[in-house]
C-alpha cells in the first residue's frame, strides 16, 4: 500500500515452507502506546528506488491470510512511528493445494 507510509522501524520474521497453503497471521498490539503496527507478507525483501516492496503478497493493519507456494517468506511487522512498540504476533500455516493457481 504505497499510500500508507509506515516510517517507524520494520521487525522481519524470515521463514521457509516446505509445502504450499495458506498463512493466516496476526497481531495484537497494545493501542495505548499509540504505535499502529501494520503486518504485511512478502515473498521477497527487494524493494524499488523509493524504498517500497517489489513482491509485497498480502498486506492488513492487524490481520492478514494468503495462499502462498514453497519457499522462503517474509513477514514485516511494520510502524508509523519511531519504534514498533510491543506485540504479540500469531502465525497459522494450513498445508494443502492452492485454489485457483
Amino acid at each position: 500500500a504505497p499510500s500508507v507510509r509506515q516510517s517507524g522501524p520494520e521487525v522481519i520474521y524470515e521463514f521457509i515452507l516446505y509445502d504450499e497453503g495458506f498463512i493466516e497471521a496476526s497481531i495484537t498490539q497494545f493501542r495505548s502506546e499509540g504505535i499502529d503496527n501494520d503486518i504485511n507478507l512478502l515473498r521477497s525483501l527487494e524493494r524499488d528506488q523509493d524504498g517500497m516492496a517489489l513482491d509485497c503478497v498480502a498486506r492488513g493493519d492487524n490481520q492478514l491470510e494468503a495462499g502462498v507456494d514453497e519457499g522462503r517468506w517474509y513477514l514485516v511487522i511494520d510502524s508509523r512511528n519511531n519504534s514498533p512498540g510491543e506485540y504479540t504476533l500469531m502465525v497459522r500455516f494450513r498445508p494443502g493445494y492452492i485454489h485457483g493457481r
